[in-house]
This record gives structure tokens, C-alpha cells and sequence, in this order.
């Protein structure tokens, strides 16, 4: 169910991991740092009003079901999502949020233990959440 409030929700379990790595070009040393997380720690789904003055959110967990997502503010009525009319269903269909729901269900079906075709960890490298390169000479 959706709380009304999309951007993913990052938890901050343990595994989420810091990496960092020295390269050496031409004798100067870079050292970079990058934040990883695994698909498990994504929480949910977040999307946020565009419109300055509301800025009101809807949250859902990762386990919701998504074929409901609003296509404008609960608050506001700012369009969320650009859509057309589907005559066949009778109502507005957005392709955004068509690729959110099958993004989610990606996630969903790749972050579950009962897997056995997956061995290897999968992790997102995410932007911001750690210090920038930095050049040490």
C-alpha cells in the first residue's frame, strides 16, 4: 500500500559497504571511495511533487504493488507523470511508471534468497553518499 508520499529509500544496514581504492597514474596517487549497496537494502519507492510550494511525498515498500502508482499530487494535483488516454482500459496509462513498476519488480525478484541461478553479489554503485576523488600527491 502506498503511504502517500519515487526515489529509492536507502537503508543503512550493515550492508552497505564503503570501498575504496588507490590508483596510481603517472606517480600521483588517486584515491577513491565508493558507496555500494545491495538490492535487500532497498527499501521502497518514493516520489516526490515537483511543485516548490507542496513537496508532498507517497512511499511504498519494495513488496507493494505498484499497478496503482498516482499519476499527479494527492495534495496539489501537479502532474507527476507526463500520460495519455488507453481507450482499451478506460483510463490515463504512463510509461514511466510502467518502467518504475517493472524496475521494482526486477529489484524484488533479484534481491530474494530463494534464488539459485544467482551466485554472485549484486550491488549499486550510488552517487553522493560518499567523499568525491580526491588527488593526494
Amino acid at each position: 500500500m502506498w503511504g502517500c508520499w519515487l526515489f529509492f529509500v536507502i537503508s543503512t544496514a550493515s550492508r552497505v559497504r564503503n570501498q575504496s581504492d588507490a590508483l596510481v597514474d603517472n606517480g600521483n596517487m588517486t584515491i577513491e571511495t565508493r558507496t555500494l549497496i545491495e538490492l535487500r537494502d532497498i527499501l521502497g519507492v518514493e516520489i516526490e511533487c515537483p511543485n516548490p510550494k507542496c513537496k508532498a511525498k507517497c512511499f511504498a515498500p519494495i513488496s507493494a504493488d505498484f499497478s496503482e502508482v498516482a499519476l499527479q499530487c494527492f495534495q496539489c494535483r501537479t502532474p507527476w507523470f507526463g500520460s495519455t488516454f488507453d481507450r482499451d482500459k478506460g483510463r490515463n496509462f504512463a510509461a514511466a511508471v510502467q518502467q518504475i513498476q517493472k524496475l521494482v519488480d526486477s529489484i524484488r525478484q533479484l534481491s530474494t534468497d530463494e534464488r539459485s541461478d544467482v551466485h554472485a553479489g549484486i550491488r549499486l554503485h550510488v552517487s553522493g553518499l560518499s567523499d568525491e576523488p580526491s588527488a593526494r600527491a
